[in-house]
This record gives structure tokens, C-alpha cells and sequence, in this order.
């Protein structure tokens, strides 16, 4: 579960620093490995391929931000803050779903705003 997560990461953040002509490839293998990983019970898993699944910086073709809802409900559901705190900016938002100020503050108080997006890089990064 691990190692299927870890290359995941590897394929999604570190390669395409490397080989950048080879991004859309890279993020093909990162999807599958996060995929992998997240059936098997992987919540770290989970939260990363929603993220890479509602990538804004990605193509429209290649986002996916019902799916990503999704897997954040269910990671959210085991106790990740990551997942509240993605799933109340994708309400914020209207990312996949009908925008909610209400519920996306009530996701954003539930995850404490301390996830790790917002440790990085604060509250004005919402």
C-alpha cells in the first residue's frame, strides 16, 4: 500500500521536474499507482488522486472533480483533515458541486484549517 502510494507521489510531483515532456505520461502512471493503492486502503492515496483528479493547472479533459468529491468524502470519512479541507474549497468553490458557502465553511471548521495545504501555505491561500 505503501510502496503504490509512494510511487504515485513520485510520479505525480518529482518526475515531471525531471523529464518535463513527459508530464502527461507521468501523471497517467501516477493516477494508476494512486488508484492501486487507494482500493487497497490507502487514505493518503485517496486524497492525492483527488487532487491530481481536480488539478486546476491540468486540462478540463483530464480533471475529473465529481470523482475527486468523492474520494475526498470517503478519505474525510476516515478521519483526514487533507480531504475536509479540499472537499470545503471544492464547495467554496463550486468545484464538481453546487457552491455552499455554508457547507464549505462547516468542512473548512471540521478540518480545523490546519491541513496541510494551509500549513504550507495559510489561510490566504484559500
Amino acid at each position: 500500500e505503501q510502496a503504490l502510494t509512494n510511487a504515485g507521489f513520485l510520479y505525480r510531483n518529482s518526475m515531471p521536474a525531471l523529464q518535463p515532456s513527459r508530464s502527461s505520461a507521468f501523471r497517467t502512471y501516477a493516477a494508476e499507482y494512486l488508484r492501486r493503492a487507494a482500493i487497497v486502503g490507502s487514505i493518503d492515496a485517496s486524497v492525492q488522486l483527488a487532487n491530481l483528479l481536480s488539478d486546476p493547472s491540468q486540462p478540463a479533459l483530464s480533471r475529473d472533480y465529481p470523482l475527486a468529491n468523492q474520494l475526498y468524502s470517503e478519505a474525510a470519512q476516515y478521519g483526514s483533515r487533507d480531504a475536509l479541507f479540499h472537499l470545503g474549497y471544492n464547495y467554496l468553490k463550486g468545484r464538481g458541486v453546487r457552491r455552499d458557502l455554508g457547507k464549505a465553511l462547516a468542512l473548512l471548521r471540521d478540518a480545523g484549517f490546519r491541513s496541510r495545504h494551509v500549513r504550507l501555505r495559510g489561510l490566504e491561500g484559500l
